[in-house]
């Protein structure tokens, strides 16, 4: 088992690179495809004298682009810096300031003048915008890709214990800060979520969480790789284009904020058979009240999963187990955030499911 994320690429590579990687609206890039402008984005850094250890910007939207720089970043031993595009340029200069990042990856609608006025005075010497449509006129990411296609990076591998990504923690107690998350932790995050649901490279992975978060990084991008699954992107959230990709990309699992279920949950377009496939569900981020949990259930015929993670985890810690339901306190009426998980632990999971009550005990330490 590997204990990279970028090894397990390179494996689910060499096993299939045919096989659909990301699908955004109607497009489809298959493994090999992403594998290839990875590389090419990553000579292109290379060429532009970027080396490892070097800190990589991305500030984007649920795009391809984002998981190809990630990539990239990797194949050059370099670092990516996870910023959220919902930041204001002045909240953008902080994270500049604390990261110290040579290169950004923004999308162009992002690139304003008063962002550029924050670029000028920071590290930041070479800016690469994208565009989230098809304007590939004015997509420098785009242009590279291609300029540099067939070209593959000479850049040291990376090791279990560099860092992968800085993840800024959500700042509930102060200024965000810079989880400095390692390879080994990202891939860790991958398989416990590939190992609890029991993830395979038959699944579709729907992205609802972003992917400058720590739940996007592991839960999505992490574990879509160590399965060798397929990752649905849809820019960011909104209702209707989730529920037009649901219906036609048939995703299988998901994590995101119970705020995506409870908007799915209080849809009238929803129909109870549009989720038949989605029947792998958790949520993070903040708590699950147990109306909703059996509401959602009552509903589509699927339980929502309790997880608990942080950024300093490189996200999850405590889940709720696949074909359990987890118990509610007497004390406080808030539902269980699970049992400890095991990113190795497939034979656990089996062994747990047929052991007895697929019912979790009720217990204060749960």
């Amino acid at each position: 088992m590997t204990t990279t994320t970028l090894a397990a690429f390179r494996a689910a590579v060499a096993t299939g690179p045919q096989r659909p990687m990301l699908v955004y609206f109607d497009s489809v890039v298959t493994y090999g495809d992403v594998d290839r402008m990875s590389d090419a984005f990553a000579a292109a850094l290379t060429d532009r004298g970027f080396r490892r250890g070097d800190r990589i910007a991305l500030y984007l939207q649920n795009i391809p682009q984002y998981v190809i720089a990630l990539l990239a970043a990797w194949k050059v031993g370099a670092i990516a810096v996870a910023i959220n595009p919902m930041l204001t340029p002045r909240e953008v200069s902080k994270l500049l300031d604390d990261s110290s990042p040579s290169v950004l990856v923004a999308l162009d609608e992002l690139h304003t003048p008063e962002l550029a006025e924050v670029l000028n005075n920071s590290t930041v010497r070479w800016v690469i915008t994208t565009s989230a449509s098809d304007r590939q006129a004015a997509d420098d990411f785009m242009r590279l890709t291609t300029q540099y296609d067939g070209s593959v990076p000479t850049g040291p591998d990376v090791s279990e214990d560099d860092v992968a990504v800085i993840t800024y923690t959500s700042g509930t107690t102060g200024a965000p800060k810079g989880a400095m998350n390692t390879h080994r932790n990202v891939a860790t995050g991958g398989y416990a979520y590939r190992d609890w649901f029991e993830l395979g490279d038959h699944d579709v992975v729907l992205g609802v969480a972003p992917l400058f978060h720590v739940t996007g990084l592991t839960g999505h991008i992490a574990c879509t790789i160590v399965a060798g699954a397929s990752l649905v992107l849809t820019y960011r959230f909104d209702l209707h284009s989730l529920v037009d990709v649901i219906r036609r990309r048939k995703p299988t699992f998901t994590v995101g904020a119970i705020t995506v279920f409870i908007a799915l949950a209080n849809a009238e377009e929803v129909r109870p058979g549009d989720l038949t496939t989605l029947t792998k569900i958790a949520s993070g981020g903040a708590p699950v009240a147990p109306a909703t949990a059996d509401g959602f259930h009552d509903r589509f015929g699927v339980y929502i999963h309790n997880v608990y993670g942080m950024t300093e985890t490189t996200s999850p810690v405590l889940a709720v187990p696949l074909g359990a339901r987890a118990p509610v306190s007497a004390e406080t009426g808030a539902l269980s955030v699970g049992v400890p998980m095991r990113w190795n632990g497939r034979a656990q999971m089996a062994a747990r499911r047929t052991s007895g009550s697929p019912r979790l005990k009720a217990s204060r330490t749960i």
